[in-house]
C-alpha cells in the first residue's frame, strides 16, 4: 500500500499543478467572455440608461462585452442578493447605488449586507430638486412653506416608494421645514409627474432624468435643489443651503462585484472603471442623462458608501423612518 501511494503523489502533484495552472491562467487571462453587469430596475429606466454607457467603454478598454441585464423588484434587493450570492470570478457585476443603503436599513432579514460587495468605484450622482405645478399658488421656495406652516398637513407630496430617495429627500425638507404633510408613495417616477401634473400631490423632490424631459414644456415650476451648489441644468433654481435649509441628500452610483475577487482579477477591473469613469466622451453621455461625473477611485468609494451606510441611518432617524433589526 505504502509503494501505490508514492508511486501516486507525483501524479496527485501534477494534477494540483495543472489545477493551480489553469486558475491562474483563467485568473490572466480575464477576461476571456462577456461580463454580466445586473441592474435591479427594470429596462429603460434611469439605472439602465446609465449602464450602457458605462458598459460600452468599459467594454472596450477590457476586450470583451459587458451585458447590461435588468434584474428588477423589490427596490433593487431581488439584484443585490443574487449577485452577492454569485461566483467571485468578475464575470457578474452590478450598479451600486444609495438604494443599496437604504434596503439593508429599511428591510428586516435582509439576505445579504453592504459588506457582501466590491465597491471598483463611483462614477457619478443624480441631482434631484423640488418642484411643483406650475399652475400652483407657490412661486418660491418660501411661499410653499409658509402655506404648508399655516395649513398642516394639507399638502401632499408624492414619492416613488417608502425608503426611496425621492421620499427620504422630501422628508427631510418637510422635517428641517418643520412643515407637516402627507406622503403618497407611487410606484414610479412616470407616476409622481402624473400625480403633480394632476394635483392629486402638491410637491415632490424629483430625478434629473425624470424632470428634464418636462422641464421645457413649462408645466411644472421648480423652487431648490438638496445639492451641494446649483446645477447648472437649472442655474437659477437655489438650493436649500441657500434657504437655510440643511438638505443634502442626492443619490449616487458605481459599480459593485460579489466579495472576494482575486487580486489579478480585481484589479483589471479596477483599473478598466478607473480609465472609463474618467473618460470625456463617458461624462458627456452621463451629463445627457442628467448626472453628475463624479469619480471616486474603488478604495475611496468603499470608505464612502460605509460613511452614507452610517449617515443614512441618523437621517433616518431623524424623518421617523424605522431602521430594521
Amino acid at each position: 500500500m505504502r509503494s501505490k501511494l508514492i508511486l501516486l503523489i507525483p501524479f496527485i502533484g501534477v494534477v494540483f499543478a495543472g489545477v493551480s495552472s489553469e486558475v491562474l491562467a483563467a485568473k490572466n487571462n480575464f477576461p476571456n467572455k462577456p461580463i454580466h453587469l445586473y441592474v435591479g430596475w427594470g429596462a429603460g429606466g434611469g439605472v439602465s440608461m446609465m449602464a450602457r454607457v458605462i458598459s460600452q467603454r468599459a467594454g472596450e478598454i477590457l476586450g470583451q462585452p459587458l451585458l447590461v441585464v435588468p434584474k428588477p423588484g423589490a427596490g433593487g434587493t431581488i439584484c443585490n442578493d443574487f449577485v452577492s450570492k454569485s461566483k467571485p470570478d468578475g464575470y457578474t457585476l452590478t450598479v451600486t447605488t444609495l438604494a443599496n443603503n437604504g434596503s439593508a436599513l429599511l428591510l428586516h432579514k435582509l439576505p445579504y449586507t453592504i459588506d457582501d460587495f466590491e465597491y471598483l468605484g463611483m462614477f457619478a450622482y443624480l441631482p434631484m430638486i423640488l418642484f411643483v405645478n406650475s399652475e400652483s399658488q407657490w412661486k418660491t421656495l418660501e411661499e410653499l412653506v409658509a402655506y404648508a406652516k399655516g395649513h398642516p398637513n394639507e399638502l401632499k407630496y408624492s414619492s416613488n416608494g417608502v425608503g426611496a430617495s425621492a421620499h427620504i429627500s422630501t422628508a427631510l425638507f418637510c422635517k428641517e421645514a418643520n412643515i407637516q404633510s402627507v406622503h403618497v408613495p407611487m410606484k414610479s417616477d412616470p407616476e409622481v409627474i402624473a400625480s403633480i401634473l394632476g394635483g392629486h400631490c402638491q410637491f415632490s423632490m424629483g430625478f434629473l432624468t425624470t424632470v428634464l424631459p418636462v422641464k421645457d414644456g413649462g408645466k411644472v415650476r421648480f423652487l431648490a435643489t438638496p445639492s451641494s451648489q446649483r446645477i447648472e441644468w437649472f442655474p437659477n433654481v437655489p438650493t436649500f443651503h441657500e434657504k437655510g435649509l440643511s438638505v443634502f441628500y442626492n443619490p449616487w452610483y458605481g459599480i459593485g462585484a460579489p466579495k472576494g475577487l482575486p487580486k489579478e482579477v480585481s484589479e483589471k477591473l479596477r483599473d478598466a472603471f478607473a480609465k472609463t469613469f474618467q473618460d470625456k466622451e463617458v461624462h458627456e453621455m452621463l451629463k445627457k442623462l442628467g448626472l453628475v461625473p463624479t469619480y471616486k477611485s474603488a478604495e475611496e468609494y468603499s470608505n464612502f458608501v460605509h460613511s452614507e451606510f452610517n449617515g443614512l441611518q441618523e437621517t433616518f432617524k431623524k424623518i421617523g423612518l424605522p431602521i430594521a433589526k
